[in-house]
């Protein structure tokens, strides 16, 4: 949250390789926002790569959905792709396995 407060471009472009996902799927969401045309590549690269819930867990798909559909018109592009990718996370708590299919479905 510090990096969409603080508008650092050179801290975002550091988290985009961070350890955690979480702080991975902030800072693309910041640069995404902040960034250059470069850095929003960058950035919607590094938010598709999370979005797979199979991969990731629900709770870091769902992180990257809502940073997909806070850039609005700017990930245009990838919201195809969104179609192909698995949004469901088996082993999360029933409560949260649809989520990723309905906010996908939202990009429509």
């Amino acid at each position: 949250m510090g990096l969409l407060m603080r508008k650092s471009v050179d801290g975002m472009r550091k988290a985009l390789s961070d350890s955690s996902p979480n702080v991975r799927a902030v800072a693309a969401e910041a640069l995404g926002r902040y960034g250059g045309a470069e850095d929003l590549k960058q950035s919607l690269d590094a938010l598709m790569e999370l979005v797979p819930a199979d991969k990731n867990g629900a709770y870091v798909s769902l992180l990257a959905l809502n940073a997909l559909e806070s850039l609005g018109s700017k990930a245009t592009p990838f919201k195809g792709a969104l179609k192909t990718l698995e949004l469901e996370d088996k082993a999360s708590p029933a409560r949260a396995r649809g989520y990723g299919k309905t906010l996908a479905g939202n990009f429509n």
